[in-house]
């Protein structure tokens, strides 16, 4: 039985992989209210118990595409602190750059994209807040990632919320910062999380 399983166990992933691939699409062609499980299993070429086997659920779907957002963000993330100072960079440096120096633009289509989809999983889950709760936990884990850094805590967690504002406040369109006070939040960051010393 086992050694069924582990022959069988490559092929899991990618086909997960698969719905989620088709949800996203969905999702951003027709909104998180529309989505329904015959919908994604149809853009994923599987049957629908075939998908019922990864997602018993729509809320489990979501749970789903929110959790890999939130992983791929959180890899993005890692692979730019391995670049800088053997792995060691703080994480509250690597915001820093994302935020105002980022490997891609925030204007970009790519970007433009990803924002798209995350404004309409944040729709959804607004509609269903028992969903809420994976944000939380997506969140807190986020928050561990600052327990090794080498600043106070408080500098630290001060980046986490000025990035916050920044990404949802793209994400809805509340606002945009003009240049003038992009520029002086920078140099406020820069002098607090003591950046200049690493360049």
């Amino acid at each position: 039985m086992s050694s069924e399983k582990a022959s069988q166990s490559p092929t899991l992933i990618p086909v997960r992989d698969k719905i989620l691939d088709a949800a996203e699409m969905h999702v951003l062609d027709h909104g998180a209210n529309s989505l329904t499980l015959e919908a994604v299993a149809k853009g994923a070429e599987i049957s629908k118990g075939g998908l019922l086997y990864h997602f018993p659920s729509k809320d489990d779907l979501i749970r789903g595409l929110v959790k890999r957002i939130h992983e791929q963000w959180m890899a993005s993330l890692e692979a730019a602190r391995q670049k800088e100072k053997g792995g060691k960079q703080s994480m509250a440096h690597v915001l820093f750059r994302d935020a105002f120096d980022p490997e891609v633009p925030w204007d970009s289509p790519e970007w433009k994209r990803h924002q798209r989809l995350v404004a309409a999983l944040a729709a959804a889950i607004a509609h269903n807040p028992h969903l809420m709760e994976c944000c939380r936990e997506n969140y807190q884990n986020f928050l561990k990632a600052f327990e090794t850094d080498e600043l106070p805590l408080g500098h630290s967690l001060i980046m986490m919320s000025v990035y916050d504002a920044i990404w949802w406040s793209s994400v809805f369109g509340t606002y945009t910062l003009n240049e003038t006070h992009r520029k002086a939040l920078e140099v406020t960051l820069r002098s607090l999380l003591q950046l200049d010393k690493d360049l």
